[in-house]
């Protein structure tokens, strides 16, 4: 069966259940459930995935039903596993896990699932929803409702007083995560149990687990504390130099789950003024450890590796100590310069991912931006082409690809731009490696993924406008031919995002956009009243879409949120800015176009008016920098002058300053060989003193040796005499200790033989008093024997006579027998007679 009759088939059976699962529906269920497993697992539906996002209807239907599912339906313990490991295979992949949270509201929808009593009942369960919410909240802006949130953060709470319980760590790690969003960091705050959570996370950071340990301490840097209580934690120099040694040594570790928090938490700190203050105190500490980590790094396909390009990342951020690490008084280690040399590698898009890539670029940025003014760019310009070759051979291979295929994309291009920035502004020899390895039509293929959809039918972040009027003022710095400024201005997705540029709130996008607008408008071949005039349909365009736009809100990273009709932790954003003044206007003015007044019944083109204010105002900026860099020109050849003036009297200084070393050195050089005649003279004085004392002192312990030598004698004839009698003691104690262990072996026989003999006159007691037991039952016996004796001899009296009786009557029987039998003899004789006479008579 292909995915899609699979999918069809589990969204059926989930219709037809009704509010509570019967058996045959849980094994209907289970049954495409297991399907649906199998299907995620298969290699189609990896390598769909990293092609394209399988995001579709049929998907979008079939999490729906697994939510619905797990909340309405009360299903068993194998159909709600089933479920959320179906979830899990999902949050597996990057951009599928980037959908769920963008399409639904998985954390709070499983918050909801936690208060249900199959997770109660059944701890594996309870784990693996504690997985899954893991997965989904770690180091990302996560949405609850309130009761979600309260009831998440109570279960959390109950099993993280449980110390011995297997669930306390699993629960800890996952209040760690959560805590990272700042609106539950103040949501949390405000709960009524906020101090209790406070004593309790404490209470954690004195266990021996150093994972729960490292946990509670960033579960706690992420809380809102008061300034007080957070000095005794994390402004003590005592308890920042026991995180530093937690941190170095887990980051160190083999388990994944504690490096990753290790490199959170260091992170975390150095993201706050004081405790970063405070921590790079320990920097005794931290330098050669985080140096000796990077130059000793694992191999890089290992999950470790990662950790450590994780620690590279968070030490880009902090200059002054990616200063003191990388680069030393005699120059860059050649083990960090290996390590370097071996990052360009994992410059490529891996499953569909480019936040390795991100990593390593990130690094590189910073690394070529400590290189600037100096003569070390020219020396590792081997590994800015190295690193620029990768750099556009991943944009060749992400060009034809959408841009919410490709997970962590804009940040890549973020940092990629940092690279070309920094490099292009370093001086001659970074612009020679930008104009040698970066070209404009390798810009236009990173633009590519971000044309093939409008901005304005989407929700577009301020940093995907950013990276785009970026990238585009970079390549018209490489290249601006009017072929080029024709073909980029054609086409018609420039012009949305110069629309959202120009009513952006940041001062840099807006500066950018209008210098790209001023490029469109240029008169030679190029029609700027064209493209103004496309540039206003835009908006208009933009104005109808706003509010189905406007339904859902974006974070800073560009992810959706919920609707706003839902109740949530974020505030909604503020209306009244610049930005909404201009597109009330321009909705005004579409407003006024949709019900019939035309263009030329108005007094000027009030859509180009809202513009040419925004332009007109630019170029008073423009006129006012102008100024400003004439201003500098004129101090600029001023201070030329003056610093040619200066390094002429730096050279007579310099001359004279070698005259006055010279006569210095030479001065120096007399004083010296003075003060060591001096000091030799008073030496060989107080040698001579010291050698008449020492002749002194020799006579005297010369007597003191002889009588010591006298009473060593006597001491070794006293020794001699205390060593014979050692040995005789010796000898004594020797017999005296074999007799001992025969006396201890005959008390060890005694004792042995009393025990026995205790035993045997125990069983002799035992015996004399089963003897006596016995001749006790054998004295009843006997008299039972006698009288049953007794009253057999009467019965045999009685039978006896009776036998007698008997016999006589037997006697007389057999002598009446006899008789009888002797009758009959006669009586049969008399019968033969009988019959002779009658035959003789009959003849």
């Amino acid at each position: 069966m292909d995915a899609s009759s699979i999918i069809r088939a589990f969204v059926t059976s989930c219709n037809d259940v009704s509010s509570s699962l019967e058996a045959g529906d849980s094994e209907h269920i289970m049954q495409n459930l297991d399907m649906l497993l199998g299907h995620c697992s298969s290699l189609d539906f990896k390598n769909k995935c990293q092609d394209s996002s399988p995001a579709t209807k049929h998907w979008r239907e079939c999490v729906s039903c697994v939510l619905s599912l797990l909340l309405d339906a009360r299903p068993t313990a194998e159909v709600a596993a089933k479920a959320l490991c179906f979830l899990h295979t999902l949050v597996q992949n990057p951009k599928l896990k980037e959908w769920l949270c963008k399409e639904f509201q998985p954390c709070s929808a499983l918050a909801v699932f936690l208060q249900s009593d199959v997770t109660s009942d059944n701890p594996h369960l309870f784990v693996q929803v504690i997985q899954l919410l893991k997965a989904l909240v770690y180091r990302r802006k996560t949405v609850f409702t309130e009761s979600s949130f309260a009831h998440l953060v109570k279960v959390l709470i109950r099993h993280i007083e449980e110390p011995m319980s297997d669930l306390a760590l699993p629960c800890l790690e996952l209040l760690n995560f959560v805590l990272w969003t700042q609106d539950n960091r103040l949501f949390i705050g405000r709960l009524p149990n906020f101090g209790q959570i406070r004593k309790l996370l404490l209470c954690r950071m004195n266990v021996q687990n150093p994972i729960v340990v490292i946990h509670a301490l960033s579960a706690l840097a992420n809380l809102p504390l008061s300034p007080a209580f957070s000095a005794k934690i994390f402004s003590s120099s005592g308890n920042m130099k026991q995180v530093a040694h937690l941190i170095l040594s887990l980051i160190t570790s083999d388990n994944p789950e504690a490096r990753s928090t290790a490199v959170d938490l260091f992170q975390d700190l150095l993201s706050q003024p004081d405790r970063r203050e405070e921590l790079l105190r320990q920097r005794r500490i931290l330098v050669p450890c985080i140096r000796r980590i990077l130059e000793r790094p694992p191999e890089t396909s290992s999950s470790a590796f990662k950790t450590v390009l994780r620690l590279l990342v968070v030490l880009c951020n902090d200059a002054e100590l990616y200063n003191e690490v990388f680069f030393q008084p005699s120059g860059i280690s050649s083990e960090l310069e290996a390590l370097l040399k071996t990052l360009p590698a994992l410059i490529c898009v891996d499953c569909s991912s480019l936040q390795t890539a991100h990593w390593v670029l990130t690094s590189f940025a910073a690394f070529f931006k400590h290189l600037q003014g100096t003569d070390r760019l020219e020396q590792n310009k081997a590994l800015a082409e190295d690193v620029l070759q990768k750099m556009l051979g991943v944009f060749v291979e992400c060009q034809d690809k959408a841009l919410d295929d490709i997970y962590f994309a804009t940040e890549m291009h973020q940092s990629s731009l940092a690279i070309l920035s920094g490099l292009w502004e370093s001086g001659p020899c970074g612009k020679g490696l930008v104009k040698k390895s970066i070209t404009s039509s390798g810009l236009l293929m990173v633009l590519k993924p971000y044309f093939m959809s409008n901005p304005l039918e989407v929700a577009t972040s301020d940093t995907t406008v950013e990276v785009v009027l970026s990238i585009s003022t970079l390549m018209l710095a490489l290249d601006s031919s009017k072929t080029l400024l024709q073909k980029f201005f054609q086409d018609p997705a420039v012009a949305s995002f110069l629309s959202l540029g120009l009513s952006s709130t940041k001062d840099k996008v807006m500066q950018q956009a209008y210098r790209l607008l001023c490029a469109g408008s240029k008169p030679d071949g190029i029609s700027g009243e064209r493209f103004l005039h496309a540039l206003a349909t835009v908006n208009r365009r933009r104005e109808v879409s706003l509010p189905c736009i406007a339904s859902s809100t974006l974070d800073s990273t560009g992810r959706m949120s919920e609707p706003a009709s839902s109740q949530r932790l974020q505030e909604p954003p503020p209306k009244h800015s610049r930005r909404y003044s201009i597109e009330s206007s321009i909705e005004d003015i579409a407003r006024r176009l949709e019900s019939g007044v035309e263009v030329g019944d108005l007094k000027k083109s009030e859509i180009l008016s809202v513009y040419e204010g925004r332009i007109l105002a630019l170029k008073n900026k423009e006129e006012k920098l102008q100024q400003l860099l004439t201003t500098q020109s004129v101090m600029l050849q001023e201070s030329d002058r003056l610093l040619n003036q200066h390094l002429c009297s730096q050279t007579k200084r310099d001359s004279e300053i070698d005259e006055m070393r010279t006569f210095c050195s030479q001065t120096k050089r007399d004083s010296e060989i003075d003060e060591m005649r001096t000091f030799l003279r008073q030496s060989e004085r107080r040698l001579e003193d010291v050698q008449e004392e020492h002749t002194r002192t020799y006579a005297q312990l010369t007597k003191e040796n002889e009588a010591k030598d006298d009473q060593l004698k006597e001491a070794k004839r006293l020794l001699r005499n205390v060593e014979q009698q050692l040995k005789q003691m010796e000898e004594c104690n020797e017999v005296l200790q074999e007799k001992a262990n025969r006396l201890q072996v005959v008390e060890k026989n005694l004792e042995a033989n009393q025990k026995e003999n205790v035993s045997l006159s125990e069983m002799i007691a035992m015996l004399q008093r089963h003897n006596e037991a016995l001749k006790e039952k054998l004295q009843e016996a006997n008299s039972a024997l006698q009288k049953e004796n007794s009253r057999l001899e009467h019965e045999l009296t009685t039978s006896e006579t009776s036998r007698q009786k008997t016999e006589s009557c037997l006697q007389e029987k057999v002598a009446l027998n006899q008789k009888l039998t002797t009758d009959l003899e006669k009586f049969r004789q008399m019968q033969a007679m009988i019959r002779n006479i009658s035959a003789s008579t009959i003849l």
